[in-house]
């Protein structure tokens, strides 16, 4: 039970867990005996195996590998700092690539994958580089081995009180190496096309990007061939080296584009 003063809306309510599916419930104090419990969430990356309090009565909650984590009213705290998550496939590995502002309260994210959207494995930990800045900064993890088909991606936010944030599960289907879309040729002195069966009758969004990561500039395709002409992005480029940022459909790739005259 919480007895506490940091959380009103917890105190006298009863909460418990199951160590199996991580699920945590509340059953709120009422002159009802039989007042249902609420569902509180599913942590199923921990296993919780005790309850505590502090000298302030404060509840916390011990996993089976020791950690502590504090149990809080999730509306009193800052919601998720993630402000932009994406991910695509270059080669045979995945990059993901997360933006994350005001981190004062983050302590670690942990990015995760799945094979079927339900059952998600840890990939790695990343330390939150912004714990003392409310400046955006920027994060990636690549996944050297993705499985084939279809691949989950999430990221997990633990904050320094111990309560989870999870970002929208995203999806990406891995293609065959002779399928992604290529650049030919590359470098090009301003004529090139962008190749690939993928691109066939498919929603073709292509973004160019200094290698500073300024954008360039921008071509839809609503309804493209399998092979795109990009006259339109390369004409008046300056000689260098630029990122090729192409979304087809809901699915993202990149590659790099030298322009050599």
């Amino acid at each position: 039970m919480y007895r506490g003063t940091k959380y009103p809306n917890l105190t006298g309510n009863y909460i418990f867990s199951d160590f199996i599916s991580g699920n945590f419930w509340m059953i709120e104090l009422t002159e009802n005996p039989a007042s249902a419990a609420t569902h509180l969430g599913d942590f199923q990356d921990f296993r919780y195996t005790a309850f505590g309090e502090n000298a302030e009565r404060d509840l916390f909650v011990a996993d089976y590998t020791g950690k502590i984590f504090e149990v809080v009213d999730t509306s009193q705290i800052l919601p998720l700092q993630i402000v932009k998550w994406d991910l695509y496939q270059q080669g045979k590995e995945v990059y993901l690539e997360w933006e994350s502002e005001n981190e004062q309260l983050v302590d670690y994210y942990i990015p995760e994958k799945s094979k079927d959207g339900i059952r998600f494995e840890a990939m790695d930990r990343v330390e939150s580089i912004g714990q003392n800045s409310s400046l955006r900064h920027h994060y990636f993890q690549l996944d050297k081995n993705p499985y084939s088909g279809i691949n989950y991606y999430r990221i997990l936010q633990v904050n320094k009180n111990g309560s989870l944030d999870y970002t929208k599960v995203k999806s990406l289907t891995i293609h065959k190496q002779e399928d992604l879309p290529k650049l030919m040729p590359n470098p090009n002195i301003g004529l090139a096309n962008l190749i690939s069966p993928i691109l066939e009758g498919a929603k073709v969004e292509i973004s160019l990007y200094d290698y500073q990561g300024q954008f360039v500039k921008y071509l839809l395709l609503n309804d493209a061939s399998s092979s795109i002409t990009l006259d339109k992005i390369l004409v008046g480029l300056n000689d260098g080296i630029y990122i090729l940022d192409v979304l087809v459909n809901d699915q993202r790739f990149k590659m790099k584009l030298v322009k050599q005259t």
